[in-house]
């Protein structure tokens, strides 16, 4: 699951699957979309994950993560064949971490690299009323500035008789 093209030295294309998760439910989530694309042949997965922001400026991350996917790098992001962009509700937004990946994406914007490419949103609260709507519009709009695709999921399609 979430297999590494550089890693495994082979060309085939992947979906960046990028999150930010700070108690592990959007992981989680990352995670199953992982083995969903995984499970098509002649695409992959690729996790990855942002640091945490912090507000002491003085403060700094590891450069590889203690747990789950190592740090997205803007290569990641150029050579993708598609997107799932995932974070936690933030009062209605998405977590600042993803949003400060995002804000430094703006060479690609201003070169069209993700022009055409598809794109999807997830995300995860703790409650009923977390804000999921409005944090995937705020996730989507760099998205569409970016001239990505976005797909989703259609009420025509049904939920499984049960969940894990």
């Amino acid at each position: 699951m979430g297999s590494d093209t550089a890693t495994r030295g082979n060309d085939m294309p992947y979906v960046l699957v990028l999150y930010y998760s700070r108690h592990g439910a959007t992981r989680t989530l990352a995670d199953e979309i992982a083995k969903g694309v995984d499970s098509v042949a002649g695409i992959e997965a690729r996790l990855r994950t942002v640091p945490a922001v912090s507000p002491v400026s003085e403060a700094t991350a590891p450069a590889i993560p203690d747990e789950g996917a190592i740090y997205v790098e803007e290569e990641d992001l150029r050579q993708c064949a598609g997107l799932a962009l995932g974070s936690p509700t933030r009062f209605g937004n998405m977590a600042a971490p993803l949003k400060y990946f995002l804000d430094t994406t703006s060479g690609l914007w201003m070169n069209g690299v993700l022009v055409d490419r598809p794109a999807t949103a997830f995300t995860s609260t703790a409650s009923l009323h977390g804000g999921q709507e409005s944090t995937l519009l705020t996730m989507l709009i760099p998205l569409l500035h970016h001239g990505m695709v976005y797909a989703g999921v259609p009420y025509s399609e049904t939920p499984p008789d049960s969940y894990p």
